[in-house]
């Protein structure tokens, strides 16, 4: 798959998110959550692995230290996120979440000094700006309420952070490996850090998991988080940032509120108002004229 094409299948799936986190978080904690999550992605990884490489996951050696401390940003990203939503305004949450493409320049620039590619900063403020007036349109913000800081901005962040830090560590440390190896065994990691916190969390009592509310609806979502935001999307999301770079890459997840109404309209019946639809295009413009660029740049002279 082209990986322009393989992170719009990327968005499409984190798209998603947002508001089946936010309903799964109504009968389970954020901290099995993630751990069902990543656990339940890890058998469908493992089954990726196997049909592709004919090996299982340690087959091959890996410097452990290096990816027990990329499962630990990848826990932090999964923990951080969902209590992020749970503490957080969805339309400042998804307001936040339009700092990817800042922070993935910030980190990228401060670890390797990396210069940005030309025209990054007119994509960077026309992805930022549409996702902000994607988020204005929502019904709560042209109510005048709904938008206000609750404190789970600042774990969004956080969240970001970490997806950001191990996205580009990946490509340090993980590049002798085929993507599919890649996020299986960060993936792993990941758990073993994610089945701590529960622990921890469980001796002091803070669990909540209410299984007569699990219904096909439920269930169906947690697969869909597991398989398909857990799985194929880190899969080829790690292909799209290898390819155009971190950075760019960013720029795409600025359409995720875009996905989001789309969803909203389709399973919830509410219909995208302007502000929607006009945020969406600056959007689209704004990962578009990356794109357009570096198709311009690999022509041959």
């Amino acid at each position: 798959m082209n990986p322009a094409a393989g992170l719009a299948v990327t968005v499409v799936m984190w798209g998603t998110m947002v508001p089946f986190i936010a309903a799964l978080l109504k009968v389970v904690d954020p901290w099995l959550l993630s751990l069902l999550r990543y656990g339940f992605a890890m058998l469908f990884l493992l089954g990726m692995l196997w049909i592709n490489e004919r090996r299982g996951l340690f087959a091959v050696s890996y410097n452990w230290k290096h990816m027990l401390a990329l499962g630990a940003s990848m826990a932090g990203f999964s923990t951080f996120y969902a209590l992020g939503i749970l503490y957080s305004d969805p339309v400042t949450a998804a307001i936040v979440l339009t700092a990817n493409p800042v922070v993935a320049a910030i980190l990228s620039r401060f670890l390797y000094q990396a210069k940005l590619p030309k025209g990054f900063l007119l994509a960077l403020v026309l992805a930022v700006s549409g996702g902000i007036v994607v988020v204005r349109g929502s019904p709560q913000a042209l109510a005048g309420n709904g938008i206000g800081f609750q404190g789970g901005e600042i774990l969004l962040l956080m969240a970001v952070s970490c997806w950001t830090w191990y996205s580009l560590k990946v490509q340090d440390w993980c590049g002798k490996y085929s993507n599919i190896r890649t996020t299986t065994i960060t993936s792993a990691t990941a758990i073993v850090w994610l089945a701590l916190v529960w622990l921890f969390f469980l001796v002091l009592g803070d669990t909540r998991f209410e299984p007569e509310a699990l219904n096909i609806g439920p269930v169906s979502m947690l697969i869909w988080l597991s398989w398909g935001a857990a799985g194929i999307a880190i899969i080829l999301w790690h292909r799209g940032a290898a390819h155009i770079g971190v950075p760019s890459a960013s720029l795409y997840l600025n359409l995720i509120p875009v996905v989001a109404v789309i969803v909203s309209a389709v399973l919830f019946d509410l219909r995208p108002n302007m502000y929607q639809i006009g945020g969406g295009l600056l959007v689209l413009s704004g990962v578009m004229s990356i794109q357009l660029r570096r198709l311009g740049n690999d022509k041959p002279t």
